[in-house]
C-alpha cells in the first residue's frame, strides 16, 4: 500500500477570522483555497489528514488533463507547491461541527477544541467509500483494489478483475469493464443482484462477465500486488479461490457532512450535499465541492467544481447577492 505522508504545516499566519473557510484539501478544496486566495480572499483551509485527499492513495492517474500518468502522491505534492507560493494558510486539525454566530459568521470548531470563524464556507470533505473490512483489503489498496473502475479501470486492460457489489454502481463498473478487460467477475453475497433491472441485463448480456452468487470475499492475497481473492459460499460454506489482478469494491459510499449537523442543510436522499450549478447550497454563503455533492468521482471534476465554488463565494463577498 502506498504511504499515506503527512505534509507539515504551510507557511502563512493562522488567524481566528477570515473572508473563506474551506474545509478539505482533496483537489476540490487545494483548488479553491487556490483561487480564493488569488482573488485576495482571506482564506484558511482545514484538513485532518493532509494535502490531496484520495490522492495520497491513488496509485496511478492516467486521465487528468496535461498528465498522460502521474501518481497521486505527485499531483498532491504539486498542488502543496502552489499553496505554498500564494501562502495559503493550513491547520491539520478535524472540523468538529459548524455553527451560524447572530452576525452570520460561521464558525468553525476543531476536535483541539479551536475556533474559527469566516464569512464564506466551502466545504470539500468528499465521501468515504465503504469498506469490506477483510485481511489485504488496506495492504491492496491502490496495488490491485480500488474503489472507482471509471478511474483505474483502463489500468487493467486485457486483464482479469472482479467487481464486489450488488447495486447500480457495481453493475454499471462490470459493463464499464466488460469493454476493456479479458474477464470480469460480478460478485455479490446475495443470491440476486439488487441493481435496476435493465442495468444488469446490459451487463450480464457480456460474454466475458461471470455471475458469482452468493459468494462473500473473505481475504486478498499476493505479494507486491494483488493476485487473487478467497470466497466463501454463504449457502454452503465453501471456500472457492479466485486469480484476479484487479478488484472494484462497490458497495456504497457515505459523504462526510457530519459535522454540519448543526447548519440547516439540504441533503439528498443518499446524504450528500444539494448544489445548484454554481456549487451554492440552501445556506447563504456555504458552496459544497467535490465528492462531498455526489455529482461526480472524478477528481478533474473536482477540480471544477471547487474553482466554480470559489468564484461563487467570491463574488458573495462582493456583493452580498447568493440565489
Amino acid at each position: 500500500m502506498q504511504k499515506i505522508i503527512l505534509i507539515p504545516k504551510l507557511s502563512g499566519k493562522i488567524e481566528e477570522q477570515y473572508d473563506v473557510i474551506i474545509i478539505g484539501a482533496g483537489i476540490a478544496g487545494s483548488t479553491a483555497a487556490i483561487y480564493t486566495a488569488r482573488q485576495a480572499l482571506k482564506t484558511l483551509l482545514i484538513d485532518k489528514v493532509g494535502i490531496g485527499g484520495n490522492l495520497l492513495i491513488t496509485h496511478n492517474i492516467e486521465n487528468y488533463p496535461g498528465y498522460p500518468s502521474i501518481s497521486g502522491l505527485e499531483l498532491a505534492e504539486k498542488l502543496e507547491i502552489q499553496l505554498k507560493k500564494l501562502n495559503v494558510p493550513i491547520v491539520f486539525e478535524e472540523v468538529k461541527d459548524v455553527n451560524l454566530t447572530e452576525d452570520n459568521l460561521f464558525q468553525v470548531k476543531t476536535t483541539l477544541e479551536k475556533t474559527y470563524k469566516a464569512r464564506a464556507l466551502i466545504v470539500a470533505t468528499g465521501a468515504e467509500h465503504a469498506k469490506l473490512g477483510i485481511p489485504g483489503e488496506k495492504e491492496f489498496l491502490g496495488r490491485g483494489i480500488s474503489y472507482c473502475a471509471t478511474c483505474d479501470g483502463p489500468l487493467f486492460k486485457g486483464r482479469n478483475v472482479a467487481v464486489i457489489g450488488g447495486g447500480n454502481t457495481a453493475a454499471t463498473y462490470v459493463e464499464y469493464l466488460s469493454n476493456i478487460c479479458k474477464k470480469v467477475y460480478w460478485i455479490h453475497r446475495r443470491r440476486e443482484f439488487r441493481a435496476e433491472p435493465h442495468l444488469q441485463k446490459i451487463a450480464l448480456s457480456k460474454m466475458n462477465v461471470e455471475k458469482l452468487t452468493p459468494y462473500k470475499p473473505i481475504r486478498f492475497e499476493g505479494v507486491e500486488k494483488l493476485e487473487k481473492i478467497i470466497l466463501e459460499n454463504l449457502e454452503n460454506g465453501e471456500q472457492t479461490t479466485l486469480n484476479v489482478e484487479g478488484v472494484f469494491i462497490a458497495i456504497g459510499q457515505k459523504p462526510n457532512t457530519e459535522f454540519l449537523k448543526n447548519l440547516p442543510i439540504k441533503l439528498k436522499e443518499n446524504g450528500y450535499i444539494e448544489v445548484d450549478e454554481r456549487m451554492r447550497t440552501n445556506v447563504k454563503g456555504l458552496c459544497a465541492a467535490g465528492d462531498v455533492n455526489g455529482i461526480e468521482n472524478q477528481y478533474i471534476v473536482a477540480a471544477g467544481q471547487g474553482e466554480t465554488a470559489a468564484l461563487t463565494i467570491e463574488r458573495y463577498l462582493k456583493t452580498g447577492e447568493w440565489q
